[in-house]
């Protein structure tokens, strides 16, 4: 599947809708730090894996009215009944800082804890 079309899923196929003039640096950006990113297109714009997490993100373009960013009422909903981790962002630096925030929180939890971490390695050790 081109990353600019977009993957059909629960409320029916979206193909062919517009994509934030933003999400393609922030996918480049993603994957340069290391991330794998897929463009699902519903109910958020992208799956992204990093250092075995995964993240739900639903970009929005920063040089639109705040009105045009806000998210749709599917989405909304999504948001709400969701259990696990999905969030907005609007540029490049938001994205980056979510997923290693996120990482490093539960590296630090876990060397907190003497726990191991996913690669069979203590926590905490380099």
């Amino acid at each position: 599947m081109s990353g600019r079309q977009r993957q059909g899923g629960g409320k029916g196929p979206r193909y062919g809708k517009h994509v934030d003039a933003n999400q393609l640096q922030i996918v480049k950006d993603l994957e340069a730090i290391g991330c794998v990113v897929k463009e699902i297109g519903w109910p958020v714009d992208l799956l992204v894996g990093y250092r075995k997490m995964n993240f739900l993100i639903e970009v929005k373009d920063p040089a639109k009215p705040p009105s045009e960013r806000r998210l749709t009422k599917d989405q909304e909903d999504f948001f709400k009944e969701w259990r696990g981790q999905v969030r907005k962002v609007e540029t490049s630096d938001d994205a980056i800082r979510l997923v290693t925030r996120a990482y490093s929180y539960a590296y630090q939890r876990n060397a907190d804890h003497g726990e191991r971490d996913t690669d069979g390695a203590e926590a905490g050790t380099p």
